[in-house]
């Protein structure tokens, strides 16, 4: 056969028809279902709303609200927008306030916009959580050195080191406290 001959069958072939998922009550619409499953489905979200207590579902949904302003946060923290950070990252901490990472974010961003007497609210928050308190205990630390706060400083950067001693910035922040503090 000639390559003209292979192309004209290929046209001229029947067309197929599209695949049709077969019609069961898993793939068709909530309202085509049959009365029985929608009954059941309607008991299932019933049995839930009931059994579960109110604060579970505010809490869920603070997360989901944490989750999404938190994000959007950190967008913009990244991208160097820190008004809107720290619009965002207030909201995700105001609907979860033990949010830590928000917390030390919100924080971040506050030092970053010069308004470092706001960021130690939200940093001392986040200093509270075990997996936060090296890095916002140092953000901390630093934040009152700026503010020639050098006492505060030092406890902050003693904090550190009780859980981290070999800790590097929180000695050198802790011996620039300490000299703060002598000389002023």
């Amino acid at each position: 056969t000639s390559p003209r001959t292979a192309s004209t069958r290929a046209a001229s072939a029947p067309s197929r028809s599209p695949v049709t998922l077969p019609c069961s009550p898993c793939v068709t619409a909530p309202w085509r279902r049959p009365a029985p499953l929608r009954r059941a489905l309607a008991a299932l979200v019933i049995a839930v709303l009931v059994t579960v207590p109110a604060a579970s579902l505010y809490e869920a949904a603070a997360l989901g609200v944490k989750s999404a302003q938190g994000n959007l946060g950190l967008a913009y923290l990244e991208k160097g927008s820190y008004d809107e950070s720290i619009d965002a990252l207030r909201r995700a901490v105001a609907a979860q306030p033990a949010f830590c990472v928000g917390n030390y974010r919100l924080g971040l961003a506050l030092v970053n916009t010069g308004r470092s007497s706001a960021a130690v609210f939200p940093l001392k928050r986040a200093a509270t959580d075990d997996a936060m308190a090296r890095q916002a205990g140092l953000l901390l630390a630093s934040t009152f050195m700026q503010m020639s706060n050098f006492e505060e400083a030092m406890a902050a950067a003693d904090r550190v080191l009780q859980r981290d001693p070999d800790n590097e910035a929180a000695l050198l922040v802790r011996t620039q406290a300490a000299i703060g503090a002598n000389d002023a």
